[in-house]
């Protein structure tokens, strides 16, 4: 979480690398996988014929490299009574290949039995050259009549290897892979120390692509893909097109990467899997892509068309046609989608790509240097551009943007290793290191701030080991079961963590597997995957033919399923029993409706092919329209309200207008970067807009607001980590770990010392103390489990220490958090009860999966149980909530809900009688209406700031922030923070840390303290203490993502019994149902009624509350009830989804909510339910995903790095979403968007 904070800071963050050194603790080699299988891979031979052949290549090897090769012999479709006897195998060919175990001769074979054979090898520096072994069998089968016949025949194997020639040769891996430079997009990839390009083709899905790879001019000793007529004869590849080099086995693909790929011959056509497995790529004898096939089904998704060996067309399953335009020369000039949009291209005079230019007119250049194909200039249609430089091998040495950005590359060849060292404009470098060590290839990186990275590609592509500081994972793959030797899939993945203080060391071991019923590509009936962590937690994904469906089930028997057709197209998928989501698709392969019951979202799409309208279950219809290059220019709403945007040549945004409103509109540099937000004008202010100003390394220096006030962002010189956040008031100062890009300290402007330790790369401990004196004074910390799970939160403060603990089941979700349990329903997983001492609740739902009722008993000792709180819902057929039934306090009440066209809440009836209506302007702000039985109106200016209520002014300053209502007055600091506020007799200041969260709140006239907080993440607060550090009152939560589930004040537990928002309804001592508060609220989150005002910290949708101040905070805003409007605008602008930059939860308080103050988030249960499966399910797979790619063995430094980034990225929210309780209350209207 500290990295992204920086991250949310940085525009782009560049760092530089000091020389290699073992400074750092590097973790114990992480242990051999312990699960052996029976064998890595399998050669089918037919009954029907006398000969079978197969090719095995080693991949890259090193000279004294050792190793053995099991596979196993099998025959397809013997007939019960057949037989078939081996006899001895021969080898021939290379020396360095040796028969080890013959388990083949004298074997005799029946139906589905194998034998098994093992070659030993070791490398010498000639390589393997026509090295085969052969093993002949013969086959006795009876006739009709009962006499025995027989026939022989051989399998075969053949093998070959690329042998790594010592150092200093430099192109030891010939398989570089993509790594994203940061200078002006350009793909640098520093493996090659190659260049690539990208232009998007309007239309067609597709892009052009460059990369000097390809150039004749560029040296190396691996195949390369020069001018071939088929694949890119003007120098440029189209990138859904590939091309593959059967001698070298090697694949390039359209998109600039090349990688080592091995094939089968199927249908007369050489196949090839797509490095996901999810498309077979077809290729003929002469390498041209002929087709790509869905690999579950094998239907053909795209064929590949020619005239005169050159790419004419490519036609997808559908009949949609993209075509390529070619003179009478055979020279590309045009590139037309299948809805007539075309793309006009000029070439040189030697043939390659000079011009690309959209449909409007939009057009790309490229510049080549003097007699060669080597890239020398691309400049984009804002006439931004990039210059490249090179060696005399073709490596590139600079990218140099027209801001002043670049990279400088410089190789360095020694007798045992090879460096590149990766310099930007500002100095700071990077090293990267390459090495082989007993047939092991290393890519050791030095970051510029001190982090190191070493990535092991093990011999024989057997897998990957990857380290770094306090962190060790190592991967390993096996073959297929369903491609064979055309793709690898995960086998094994460990994972060591260690404590940087008390080195504690922590492992997680995950199996996967795949068992199929037939070893035949297409022609199986069944394919179940499993992944088990630990031998003990199994999910299992199984996939049947006969009704291509997945099923998806976890530990504890939650299930998801979805059905494709045989295209892999999404049919139908649910959760658990719930009503299926139904998709339908046009005549063109596009998505024409989705369907949960009668919950029914129609699609239409314009001439052009781009989405036209969208029409909603209640006949609601929005529309869309676009420019020529395919931007969205305009969105029609429902009530036919209009929202525009305009766009640059480079296609960034620079303007959206509102409707009814003038446009707010963003400027870009020459490095392309935002340079400029002007909002739009207002009466009395002068200065109106926001600027950016970056350094060379496009690092953002400084935010100018428009009240002049600066935030300055200052960067270590070498290092380029950020140190420093400079304010009015002081500055956020950045400390971090020794040889690492992990924050260890934040000072923040406000005197807040804040401390971390880690866990490997998690958090192990945060403690909070005063930069005046270093004293801690309190202290959030965690333990894990063997799943490296979050096992126990431990408070502490002055003489106070309390740890929750945490327990999980099956589906390493949440069983019991300190004294609560909680308990699911199956099949979907989805929250049914908990219980915290004598209080329990229950839930139910309606078969669409949103949330419909929930009830709170207290249970004494003796006697009858009562209800606290209850709540029924009734939902719409979009399931927005129409009604509810309340009963608090033994009163019930009834309530009605009404909504716009626009989603937006216009009516809520209390038992009948109208209690609030809304009614808003062009742009969402309320004008008119009632809240709570009180009449309003309210007037906004042009930047949709709120000018008065009822009479009551509103100021601003002028970057927005709300500065005064009446007399009461709020003080903001540069980052919009509340620093202050005056209302009625209350007079507050307010403190934050490092990160941004309020964590002291005193007397703004004696400067007392009221309380002090610490939060165990962004939204939570763990707990609150007073300046001595004694803790008043902790926090737990598991239910949802910011509101707690109970309170410890002065050891005594008290229970929340929270609406559907999250809102505290009533906090009741657990043990004996006592109440000790109640809160109601209005429709838009005001209290109406507060028993016990300052008792505990929440209020309103599970915000942070203060009573006497009457505004909650979510995340990075406070939010004003009493308007049911943000205070400022949104720090993320247009991104949170509202055109008003002051709008709550696009004015529908009843179904949504906003808990980090950023976008809205729909409050209902069917997105908790996805995440118990479907979303969880779905992070495996990611985390399945990287770690297959980290197995892969030839990724790039930087795709390591990027890869591994992935990894924790995923694992982190796979943990957060099982600890949050899966309520993290996304949009849970249906399963995708168009």
């Amino acid at each position: 979480m500290l990295r992204v904070l920086v991250s949310a800071l940085l525009l782009c963050v560049l760092i530089q690398a000091e020389a290699r050194n073992d400074r750092a603790l590097k973790l114990p080699p992480v242990e051999k996988p312990r699960v052996q299988r029976e064998f890595r891979r399998s050669i089918q031979l037919e009954r029907n014929s006398n000969r079978a052949s197969s090719n095995y290549d080693v991949g890259n090897v090193e000279v004294g490299a050792e190793g053995v090769h099991a596979f196993n012999f099998y025959f397809n479709n013997l007939e019960p009574t057949d037989k078939v006897t081996f006899s001895a195998s021969t080898l021939a060919g290379s020396a360095g290949y040796k028969i080890l175990k013959d388990g083949c001769k004298g074997v005799t074979l029946t139906g589905t039995q194998r034998c098994s054979m093992e070659v030993s090898y070791k490398f010498t520096s000639s390589g393997i050259q026509n090295t085969v072994l052969t093993s002949p069998w013969v086959l006795q089968y009876q006739l009709e009549d009962g006499t025995i016949g027989s026939y022989s025949g051989t399998g075969s194997e053949s093998y070959s290897a690329y042998v790594i020639p010592p150092p200093p040769e430099y192109e030891k891996d010939p398989s570089p892979q993509t790594c994203q430079g940061q200078a002006q997009g350009s793909i640098v990839r520093l493996d090659s120390q190659s260049l690539g390009e990208e232009v998007a083709i309007v239309g067609v899905g597709g892009s052009l692509v460059y990369t000097t790879e390809n150039a004749k001019q560029f040296v190396t000793t691996a195949s390369k893909a020069n001018r071939i007529q088929s694949f890119n004869p003007e120098g440029m590849s189209f990138s859904l097109l590939h091309y593959y080099d059967r001698v070298k086995l090697r694949l390039f693909e359209g998109s600039g990467n090349s990688r080592f790929a091995k094939y089968i011959n199927l249908d007369g056509q050489r196949v090839v899997a797509s490095s996901d497995g999810q498309e077979l790529y077809y290729f003929d004898t002469n390498g041209r892509h002929m087709t790509t096939r869905y690999s579950l089904t094998g239907a053909i998704l795209r064929t590949f068309n020619y005239t005169n060996n050159k790419i004419s067309s490519i036609v997808d399953a559908f009949g949609n046609t993209i075509t390529f335009g070619r003179n009478s020369l055979g020279v590309l000039t045009s590139i037309t989608s299948p809805y007539g949009q075309v793309t006009n291209i000029t070439t040189t005079s030697a043939g390659l790509v000079a011009t690309i230019k959209n449909p409007m007119s939009q057009v790309h250049t490229l510049a080549y240097k003097s007699g060669t194909e080597l890239l020398e200039k691309f400049t984009k249609p804002g006439g931004q551009y990039a210059t490249f430089t090179y060696d005399g091998n073709g490596k590139l040495t600079r990218d140099a943007g027209s801001g002043g950005n670049r990279w400088d590359l410089l190789l360095t060849l020694m007798s045992d290793q090879r460096t590149t060292d990766k310099s930007s404009a500002l100095a700071r470098k990077e090293t990267y290191y390459y090495w082989s060590e007993k047939g092991d290839n290393h890519r050791y990186v030095d970051y510029a701030s001190g982090a190191w990275s070493d990535n092991i590609s093990l011999y024989n592509n057997a897998g990957n080991e990857y380290q770094e500081e306090n962190y060790s994972e190592r991967s390993t793959t096996f073959t297929d079961p369903r491609f064979g030797i055309m793709h690898d899939m995960p086998f094994t993945n460990s994972k060591i963590v260690a404590d940087e203080l008390t080195r504690e060391v922590g492992s997680v071991f995950t199996l996967y597997n795949r068992s199929i019923d037939s070893y035949k590509l297409f022609d199986f009936g069944k394919m179940v995957d499993t992944v088990t962590v630990n031998d003990r937690l199994t999910s299992t994904s199984t996939y049947t033919v006969a009704t291509n469906t997945h099923l998806s089930q976890s530990p504890q028997g939650a299930t998801a399923t979805k059905t494709i057709d045989q295209f892999g197209r999404t049919t139908s998928e649910k959760i658990g029993n719930d009503l299926p989501w139904t998709f339908v698709y046009d005549g063109y392969g596009r998505l024409w409706s989705k369907s949960q019951g009668s919950n029914v979202e129609q699609y239409a799409y314009n001439s052009s092919g781009y989405l036209q309208s969208v029409t909603n279950a209640r006949n609601e219809v929005t529309s869309y329209t676009y420019d020529l290059a395919g931007k969205l220019t305009q969105i029609k709403l429902p009530d036919n309200r209009l929202i525009g945007m305009t766009y640059d040549a480079n296609g960034n945004r620079t303007g959206i207008t509102p409707p009814s409103k003038p446009a707010h509109k963003f400027v870009f540099n020459a490095m392309d970067l935002m340079s400029s937000y002007q909002p739009p004008a207002l009466t009395g202010v002068t200065v109106k807009d926001t600027t950016y100003a970056y350094n060379q390394d496009k690092q953002l220096t400084q935010i100018t607001r428009p009240d002049t006030r600066t935030v300055k962002y200052v960067y270590g010189a070498s290092s380029g980590r950020l140190e420093q956040v400079q304010v009015a008031r002081g500055s956020d100062k950045y400390f971090y770990k020794p040889w690492s890009d992990r924050i260890e300290q934040i000072d923040s402007a406000d005197g807040i010392r804040t401390f971390y330790y880690y866990f490997g790369k998690m958090l192990r401990s945060e403690s909070q103390s005063l930069t005046t004196n270093g004293l801690n004074i309190a202290k959030v910390s965690y333990n894990f489990d063997s799943e490296l799970r979050v096992s126990a939160r431990v408070v502490e403060g002055d003489g106070y220490n309390s740890t929750t603990a945490i327990t999980y089941n099956g589906d390493s979700v949440p069983a019991k958090i300190g004294n609560m349990t909680l308990t699911y329903s199956y099949p979907s997983g989805r929250l049914s009860t908990t219980a915290l001492d004598r209080i329990t609740d229950s839930r139910t739902y309606n078969t669409s999966g949103y949330l419909t009722g929930y009830k709170a008993v207290y249970t004494p000792t003796s006697g009858a149980a009562t209800t606290l709180y209850s709540y029924t819902l009734t939902r719409d057929v979009m399931g927005r909530i129409s009604g509810k039934s309340e009963t608090i306090g033994g009163v019930t009440t009834t309530y009605a809900y009404q909504y716009d066209k626009a989603g937006r809440l216009t009516l809520v009836t209390k038992n009948g009688a109208t209690n609030s209506s809304f009614v808003y302007d062009s742009n969402g702000n309320k004008t008119s209406g009632v809240i709570n039985g009180v009449a309003f109106t309210a007037t906004y200016d042009n930047q949709d700031r709120l000018t008065s209520w009822n009479g009551v002014a509103y100021g601003y300053n002028a970057n927005g922030d709300n500065t005064n209502i009446g007399t009461n007055t709020f003080t903001y600091d540069a980052y919009s923070r509340l620093l202050a506020s005056v209302t009625g007799t209350s007079n507050y200041k307010y403190q934050y840390d490092g990160k941004g969260r309020q964590v002291r709140m005193y007397s703004g006239t004696t400067g007392a303290t009221t309380m002090r907080r610490i939060y165990e993440n962004d939204l939570r607060i763990a707990a609150e203490y007073n300046d001595a550090g004694v803790v008043a009152k902790e926090y737990v939560y598991g239910t949802s993502v910011n509101s707690p589930d109970y309170v410890i004040i002065s050891g005594v537990r008290y229970r929340y019994i929270k609406d559907h928002l999250g809102s505290p309804r009533l906090i009741v001592k657990s043990t004996d149902g006592t109440i000790a508060q109640r809160m109601d609220y209005d429709v838009l989150g005001k209290v109406i009624n507060n028993t016990k005002a300052g008792f505990q910290a929440y209020g309103f949708a599970g915000g942070m509350f203060i009573s006497s101040v009457g505004l909650v905070k979510f995340g990075a805003r406070w939010y004003d009830p009493n308007t049911g409007r943000w205070t400022s605008k949104d720090p993320i602008r247009f991104d949170g989804k509202d055109l008003n930059l002051f709008g709550y939860a696009l004015n529908d308080p009843v179904n949504k909510t906003d808990s980090k103050g950023l976008r809205n988030e729909m409050a209902c249960a069917a997105a908790g339910a996805k995440d118990v499966i479907q979303e969880i399910q779905n992070l495996r797979n990611e985390c399945a995903k990287v770690e297959a790619k980290l197995s892969s063995g030839n990724l790039s430094a930087e795709e390591r790095k990027a890869y591994t980034e992935d990894g924790h990225y995923f694992a982190e929210q796979l943990k957060q979403r099982e600890l949050d309780q899966r309520n993290d209350q996304d949009d849970c209207n249906s399963p995708d968007d168009v």
